[in-house]
């Protein structure tokens, strides 16, 4: 399929009088990368902190702490992953489970911002929080054992 560039000028249908007509092309629809300011604002609006790990990922936290003048630790971290044609929400399960959870961009960031406002009203753990929140919480964890990755 053709992807329009920006300021280009196209041949469609308008369903004018049955003609063609040339369209300039105002508007594009946006790459994930382009939407991670908007999703890291309205994350960090909810009280989150959150670090882009690349153009396909976020790192995002209720609670940071610094260990020795070292990168970031913290035990309550969830992930939001580009996995071409998705957007995954990637939360920890115990162990080396993790619940797994697709979906769009707008649906996954009201989850996560639920699931964390969740973790912090009722105190417990984000296993807690998440199935607290998620539907059917326990159809979404994956196995990250060396034997099953």
């Amino acid at each position: 399929m053709p992807h329009p560039d920006r300021g280009e000028v196209w041949l469609a249908d308008l369903g004018i009088a049955a003609k063609i007509r040339p369209c300039l092309v105002l508007s594009i629809p946006p790459d994930p990368q382009d939407r991670m300011l908007v999703t890291v604002t309205k994350l960090e609006s909810e009280g989150l902190h959150v670090s882009c790990n690349n153009g396909d990922s976020l790192w995002i936290a209720a609670a940071v702490r610094e260990a020795d003048g070292r990168p970031k630790f913290s035990e309550d971290a969830c992930c939001l992953i580009w996995k071409s044609p998705r957007w995954v929400a990637v939360f920890p399960a115990g162990g080396l489970f993790t619940y797994e959870i697709p979906g769009s961009l707008p649906e996954l960031i009201a989850l996560i911002a639920t699931v964390y406002a969740n973790y912090r009203r009722r105190g417990g753990s984000l296993k807690e929080a998440i199935s607290q929140v998620v539907t059917d919480a326990e159809h979404y964890p994956i196995d990250r054992s060396p034997a099953h990755v």
